[in-house]
C-alpha cells in the first residue's frame, strides 16, 4: 500500500465522473470542501458546459469535459476516449484521481494511474458500472474482456469506496478484487440534509402521486414502474404516476415508443437539474431500480420525508425499514410494484408517519458530511 499523501500541502484532485449531473449532486460536496481546504481540483464528464464551468468556476473548481461514445462499443471510441481523459489528466497532473459511474469509473483507475497519479480511489456506486451482471449498462463492459478490464482497474486503484457492504463480496468471489485490498464503505454518496430539506406533504385529498426519478433505462426499472402504474390506474383514476425522466445514452435506453404499450399510465416529463420540487410534489417516491450501490434518488426522498419504494437490492435494503418508511419489491417485478403502490392507496392515513421516518433516518445514517469526511479519509487528504 502506498503511503498517505502529506495532508498541509495542497494537492491536485481530479474527479471524473459519467454525467455533470454526477459530479454536481454525488460529489459536489466533496469537491467543495477540497476547494475550502485550498486543493486544486478538476471536475471531469462528458457533458460539462459552460454554465456548469462558470458555477464551479465561482467555487475554485476547474472543468473539463470528454467524448463518451453512445454505447461506447467499438475500438476506436475507446481509444478516442481514452486519449482525451488521458490529456486531460496529464495536463492537469494529479496527485489524487477519484473515479466513478457507468464506464468511467474503470478508465479513471487505470488512466489516472498512467498520469501518473499518487492515488487512485475507484468509488464502486453499483456493480453493474463494472459489467459484473446482464444489468450492464454498456456493451464495453460485457463480454470476455469484461472481467479483465474489472481486475485491471481494481488493481490500479489504492483504495475502492462501496456504497454497501455486499458489493466487495461479490467481487471478493469472483476473484477480480483481492482479500487484502484496501476499502471503505459509505453510505451511498450522502444527500445534504439541509438542501434536501424536510418538505410538507401535498394534500392526501386529491390523490396519490407516485414519482419516480431516473435515467430513462431499462436497468432503472422505468419500464416495471410503467406496467405497474398501467396496472393500477384503472382502478385508481385519481392517482398520478409521474416519471421525471433523464435522458440516457445507454443501450438498454428507454424510448416514447417502449412507454407507448401502456398509453395514458404514467405522465413523462423532464427532470431538472433540481429535483426538490418534484420530490416536494410526490407522496411516494418510486425507485424500482436493478442494480445501484445505493440509489442518491433514494436518499434525496427520505431527506425530504418521503415514503420510498424501491427494488430489494444490497443499497436500497440499508436505506429501507419495511412498512416503516417504506416498501421493498422484487427487482423487475412490475405485480408487486403495482401491489406495493397499492397499499398506499388503500392506506394514505399511514404516509405522514412514514414521511417522518423517512427523514429521521435520513438524519441518522445518510448526512453527506459523513459521508465526504470518510471520503477525505480515502484520499488521504484528512
Amino acid at each position: 500500500m502506498r503511503k498517505p499523501l502529506p495532508t498541509t500541502a495542497v494537492r491536485k484532485v481530479a474527479v471524473i465522473a459519467h454525467s455533470a449531473r454526477s459530479l454536481r449532486r454525488y460529489r459536489g460536496g466533496l469537491m467543495r470542501e477540497l476547494a475550502a481546504r485550498r486543493h486544486r481540483v478538476l471536475a471531469m464528464a462528458p457533458d460539462v458546459d459552460d454554465a456548469l464551468a462558470a458555477e464551479f468556476g465561482a467555487e475554485n473548481i476547474q472543468t473539463a469535459a470528454f467524448p463518451l461514445e453512445q454505447q461506447f462499443a467499438g475500438p476506436f471510441a475507446a481509444r478516442r476516449t481514452d486519449k482525451a481523459i488521458g490529456e486531460a489528466l496529464s495536463a492537469f497532473g494529479p496527485h489524487v484521481v477519484v473515479t466513478s459511474g457507468p464506464r468511467t469509473a474503470m478508465l479513471g483507475a487505470t488512466l489516472g494511474r498512467s498520469a501518473g497519479a499518487e492515488r487512485v480511489v475507484l468509488v464502486v456506486n453499483g456493480l453493474a458500472a463494472l459489467g459484473v451482471d446482464g444489468d450492464a449498462p454498456s456493451g464495453w463492459l460485457q463480454g470476455s474482456g469484461a472481467k479483465r478490464r474489472r481486475k485491471a482497474a481494481i488493481a490500479a486503484a489504492d483504495m475502492l469506496v462501496f456504497h454497501n457492504p455486499d458489493d466487495p463480496r461479490t467481487l471478493m468471489a469472483e476473484e477480480t478484487m483481492p482479500a487484502d485490498k484496501p476499502f471503505v464503505v459509505t453510505a451511498g454518496s450522502g444527500v445534504d440534509l439541509a438542501h434536501y430539506a424536510m418538505a410538507p406533504l401535498p394534500p392526501l385529498a386529491g390523490g396519490l402521486v407516485f414519482v419516480m426519478l431516473a435515467r430513462l433505462a431499462a436497468g432503472q426499472g422505468v419500464l416495471t414502474f410503467a406496467e405497474a402504474a398501467a396496472t393500477l390506474k384503472p382502478k385508481a383514476q385519481a392517482a398520478r404516476f409521474v416519471l421525471a425522466g433523464l435522458p440516457s445514452t445507454e443501450p438498454d435506453v428507454v424510448t416514447p415508443q417502449h412507454l407507448a404499450r401502456w398509453p395514458g399510465a404514467i405522465e413523462v416529463v423532464p427532470s431538472a437539474a433540481d429535483v426538490r420540487p418534484l420530490i416536494t410534489a410526490a407522496h411516494v417516491l418510486v425507485h424500482p431500480s436493478r442494480n445501484e450501490g445505493l440509489p442518491g434518488a433514494v436518499l434525496e426522498g427520505l431527506a425530504m420525508g418521503r415514503p420510498i419504494i424501491a427494488s430489494d437490492i444490497p443499497g436500497s435494503r440499508l436505506a429501507i425499514d419495511e412498512r416503516v418508511n417504506g416498501v421493498l419489491v422484487p427487482p423487475g417485478d412490475a405485480d408487486a410494484l403495482a401491489a406495493a403502490m397499492e397499499s398506499f392507496l388503500r392506506r394514505p392515513d399511514l404516509i405522514p408517519a412514514m414521511s417522518r421516518a423517512s427523514r429521521a433516518k435520513a438524519e441518522r445514517l445518510f448526512d453527506e458530511r459523513t459521508v465526504v469526511a470518510t471520503m477525505l479519509q480515502a484520499l488521504g487528504l484528512q
